[in-house]
């Protein structure tokens, strides 16, 4: 994947980018739950985890994930956050989910453990 955005290149406050690549046109156009669709949002979740653990983030934003698509795949994936805990090798409860804004189009996925206890204000 492409990186908008890399270490040390943002001013405070600002937002970067990590380019996940294109969805394929046989995932978006078959309008519902697939395997391909499943790996394609695990891979990109998966991505941003990574970042995460590697503190080269301090918040992962992500968008709706479909639990049958990722599950299809043979993965148990039971959400987003508990996937964010396990993969990270911490307790459940160690991450946290916020809704943000005025129609929920997201989350926002937070280690509590983030660098410096830290996170930014929306």
């Amino acid at each position: 994947p492409s990186v908008v955005w890399s270490p040390g290149t943002l001013l405070a406050g600002a937002v970067g980018l990590v380019d996940v690549g294109s969805v394929p046109d046989e995932i978006v156009g078959a309008h519902r739950p697939t395997e391909n669709g499943g790996r394609f949002q695990l891979a990109a979740l998966d991505r941003g985890i990574a970042m995460a653990t590697a503190d080269q983030v301090a918040a992962l934003v992500t968008g709706p994930t479909s639990k049958e698509a990722v599950s299809s795949t043979g993965v148990a994936f039971t959400g987003q956050t508990e996937h964010l805990a396990n993969t990270a090798g911490v307790e459940r409860d160690a991450v946290t989910m916020v809704f943000l804004g005025e129609r929920v189009r997201g989350c926002l996925l937070i280690p509590t453990d983030a660098p410096g206890g830290r996170t930014t204000r929306a």
